[in-house]
């Protein structure tokens, strides 16, 4: 097993937002349940993060595998009942603002450059190549866009 920490090779949506100390451990509780139900489609992880400077903070990370995975899952968003529910049983644990950031890959991801290299060979894949960020996917409703609010 590597040492080197895997990173996503797909979209990512980072959603940052904070919960007051008395909702914190419920908040840890509903993601128990709620990641293995985000992920249950596959190529889909959820990651959970809380600030180590600021208690109470948190940044969610979901990573999908491809933009095809992401957008079957924002489908799911949309027109799944029970989504929907999990998602309104979320909402009730934040204190103030969800910031909601849509990341799609900027290099392409099979680059195997060492750290000193200051060359590298930029031909992009499929997923980062100029038609795809020419048309980058419609992060409008869904996991990352409008469905939060």
């Amino acid at each position: 097993m590597s040492d080197i920490p895997l990173v996503p090779i797909g979209p990512v949506v980072a959603m940052n937002y904070s919960v007051s100390p008395e909702k914190r451990l419920a908040l840890f509780r509903f993601m128990e349940e709620a990641i293995p139900f985000y992920e249950k489609p596959g190529g889909i992880r959820v990651k959970l993060y809380e600030s180590a400077d600021v208690p109470g903070t948190f940044l969610e990370l979901v990573a999908y595998a491809s933009r095809k995975i992401y957008e079957q899952d924002q489908y799911r968003i949309e027109n799944d009942p029970e989504y929907r529910r999990v998602l309104s049983e979320w909402h009730k644990f934040f204190e103030g603002e969800l910031k909601i950031s849509r990341m799609l890959p900027a290099l392409p991801v099979d680059l195997k450059v060492p750290v000193n290299d200051t060359t590298f060979d930029a031909t992009p894949d499929v997923e980062t190549s100029s038609v795809a960020r020419a048309n980058p996917p419609k992060f409008g409703r869904g996991r990352g866009g409008d469905r939060f609010r």
